[in-house]
């Protein structure tokens, strides 16, 4: 068996995190691996707290590359990576510990001739309760996500062997001669998304990551990151979240992805600035010099950082695009969350990010991208231990989903019931419920949800229109068509209701086959059934389908 393991070589970085190797180099010497196929290699980055005296009294077996200053996190492991002669590199964060079963984990599913040349880790926090790594996901302006960050471990999902757009540097395995061939991770990033660009750069060129759920680590979170201060962190997210566009986007999407960022970017700096715009105004009777906070020029410096480097960036970017296999149309499809507002979630900010997507056309970059985020909105019956009608259809389709999709019930009336697998937004203003909308793939809607939130015509998610609410055939029963259509007051309230919600959804779903033969006629009567001969199936299930009352 052991004849059919690969030589692992694995890396750490340590930069004053004394405190931490023990845990750390103690679990990895009680690694259930072959000894003989295992080498550790540890960069230390100038430490002045006694970690090189302890590595070598404790920890001889341990190869130690000290540096004469601070490389920083990137170009460490790739230093590390170059002086190493395992067939696949492991790494591992200075300030966690694994379990002995972990590096075998990972190396059961790297599946180079399927692709599969990176496996990530599963990282929970020290005490093993929550999650910190099961999964990934990547924003259109090139933020990486960990989704359930912080969940109880026994409501987090993680599925093994499922395909991720990246692997977490902190516990990941890839192979040496794909890595180092690739370049390693960019030395420029110094530190953050290092391994999101990394996964990015291996999707393009035709290599695929998935995780492995048994790998199991455990992290101090923020042991060594933490010492940074937030506007240090700020330039290094920002910075190379633009590097990693500039490299990674074709020449085909490259303009509409980073014209996005950059607007986004200079939205993120005015909020931070904290500036006051009345200042700004023709005739303001302001002083010449303001003083601003320090996180608003932190943007500022990322964009500029990438200004002074950009020479050196398109010779990375010609690297990059020569070795292109793959569109990216299906990176993006990996992409799992392309509109969560990472980095800032304050209602203007998300409103802006909305916006920008709608009007430049990011949303058509990602129509394979499979469904991620969906919001129900409840805004008719109080969903509490006794309900009826709306309020039990939405319940039951929010927990059905959302075994398959982060799901949020969006309601301004208090929610009594609770459910492992859905969130609960409980809005006061309607800035709140714009805010999960704008970064939701998906917004399912009833009745008079239109009626009451407009803007929900126009959101960038996919509208999904529950057309089961029977107060629409309440009324049909007592009206013919004309009399509705002449009606006033409340029955033409309703019907132009009716009329907007047809006229404006994307999908429709109803409670039975007898209820969708009758709405494909009224579809029909508002002309949506000329577009839907181009654009769907021929029986239509793709514009409405049937989802029974009483969903399992």
């Amino acid at each position: 068996m052991a004849s059919t393991l690969p030589s692992v070589s694995i890396l750490l970085v340590n930069y004053n995190g004394r405190e931490h190797l023990g845990p750390c180099l103690d679990s990895i010497g009680a690694l259930d691996y072959p000894g003989d196929l295992v080498e550790t290699i540890l960069v230390d980055n100038a430490s002045v707290d006694g970690s090189l005296d302890l590595l070598a009294g404790a920890y001889p077996w341990v190869k130690v590359l000290a540096q004469g200053s601070n490389l920083g996190f990137a170009p460490a492991v790739n230093l590390a990576a170059s002086s190493g002669s395992g067939d696949v590199i492991a790494l591992v964060n200075n300030d966690m510990r694994v379990e002995p079963g972990w590096l075998r984990a990972l190396v059961a599913l790297h599946d180079p001739a399927a692709g599969f040349v990176c496996v990530a880790g599963t990282i929970l926090d020290w005490e093993g309760e929550h999650l910190d790594f099961g999964g990934a996901t990547i924003n259109f302006h090139g933020f990486g996500h960990q989704p359930d960050f912080g969940r109880p471990i026994a409501e987090a999902r993680v599925v093994d062997a499922a395909t991720l757009p990246f692997a977490c540097g902190g516990s990941m395995l890839v192979s040496r001669d794909v890595f180092v061939e690739l370049g390693g991770f960019d030395p420029r990033f110094f530190a953050y998304f290092e391994d999101v660009d990394f996964g990015w750069r291996l999707q393009v060129c035709g290599y695929r990551t998935r995780i492995a759920a048994g790998a199991r680590s455990f992290h101090r979170h923020h042991g060594t990151s933490a010492r940074f201060r937030i506007h240090e962190r700020i330039v290094l997210l920002d910075r190379n979240a633009l590097r990693m566009l500039i490299k990674n986007v074709s020449d085909e999407h490259l303009p509409t992805v980073l014209s996005a960022a950059l607007l986004l970017s200079a939205e993120r700096a005015s909020h931070d600035a904290r500036s006051d715009r009345a200042q700004f105004e023709m005739g303001a009777a302001a002083d010449e010099l303001e003083t601003v906070h320090r996180l608003g020029n932190a943007r500022m410096h990322a964009v500029t950082d990438v200004i002074a480097d950009l020479e050196d960036l398109m010779r990375l970017r010609a690297e990059i695009q020569g070795r292109r296999q793959v569109s990216d149309r299906a990176v993006f499809a990996t992409f799992g969350q392309p509109f969560e507002p990472l980095g800032n979630d304050s209602p203007g900010y998300v409103a802006a990010m909305g916006d920008v997507a709608r009007l430049l056309g990011i949303g058509s970059l990602f129509v394979d991208a499979p469904v991620s985020r969906v919001v129900v909105l409840a805004s008719g019956d109080v969903i509490g231990e006794r309900m009826a009608g709306t309020a039990i259809r939405a319940w039951e389709l929010a927990c059905a989903l959302g075994q398959h999709a982060h799901v949020t019930v969006a309601s301004a009336r208090p929610v009594g019931r609770s459910h492992p697998a859905v969130a609960v937004l409980e809005f006061s203003h309607e800035e709140e419920l714009r805010a999960t909308v704008d970064a939701a793939d998906v917004v399912l809607v009833f009745g008079f949800d239109l009626q009451r939130y407009p803007f929900l015509a126009h959101t960038r998610a996919l509208l999904v229109v529950d057309l089961y609410d029977p107060w629409i055939f309440g009324s049909l029963e007592q009206y013919d068509a004309m009399a509705l259509a002449e009606a006033d007051g409340q029955k033409a309230h309703e019907i132009n209701t009716l009329n907007q919600l047809m006229d404006v959804g994307d999908f429709f779903i109803c409670a039975s086959e007898r209820q969708r033969d009758f709405w494909v006629g009224m579809l029909a009567s508002r002309g949506r059934l000329d577009k839907a001969a181009h654009e769907h199936r021929p029986n239509l299930r793709a514009l409405i389908d049937v989802v029974p009352f009483g969903v399992p």
